[in-house]
């Protein structure tokens, strides 16, 4: 800071205080970059959270797919029970009750795989969330990086026009 007692027309003042300016304005530039770092890091994470969107629609739909064949599959196996059944009731044909049994099988393995696409999906909506909780905090530290960037603006601006006032009323005396 500059002696008081000096009058703050002198030069070296006048440096001074442009070199003080310049220190500050370095810092607002540094902040700048900062929050645009942070803003490209939500931009990325915005995007990932959109992939991970379409990913999640995606392995629904398939999973919607399989969950419908699997309804056909388990009506077939029904009528194959069925008439099996009655088949073996008038008959001994071990060779339909094999079928059966292999067809039962089938049917398991479906929903096998049907519980594990639950757990994918289940496992993508974990991610989605996770990601959305990234996105709003980015959100919020980016809030405040602007708010203390406002106020140091602010700081900077007063600074500068405080003393020029003064120099301006010690002409007029």
């Amino acid at each position: 800071m500059a002696d008081e007692s000096r009058n703050p027309l002198e030069l070296d003042v006048v440096v001074q205080k442009f070199a003080e300016s310049a220190e500050a304005l370095a810092d607002v530039r540094e902040q700048l970059r900062v929050l645009a770092e942070l803003r490209e890091t939500e931009e990325k994470a915005n995007v990932s959270l959109q992939e991970t969107a379409e990913q999640v629609a995606g392995f629904a739909s398939r999973a919607a797919d399989i969950l419908e064949g699997l309804e056909e599959a388990q009506s077939s196996v029904a009528e194959v029970l069925k008439i099996g059944a009655d088949v073996l009731t008038r008959s001994e044909l071990k060779g339909m009750a094999e079928t059966v049994k292999s067809n039962s099988q089938s049917i398991s393995g479906v929903d096998s795989r049907v519980v594990a696409l639950d757990e994918k999906v289940t496992y993508l909506d974990t991610k989605v969330s996770e990601l959305g909780t990234l996105v709003r905090d980015l959100q919020t530290s980016i809030r405040h990086e602007v708010d203390g960037l406002s106020e140091k603006l602010e700081n900077i601006h007063s600074d500068v026009r405080e003393p020029v006032v003064r120099r301006l009323f010690r002409r007029m005396d």
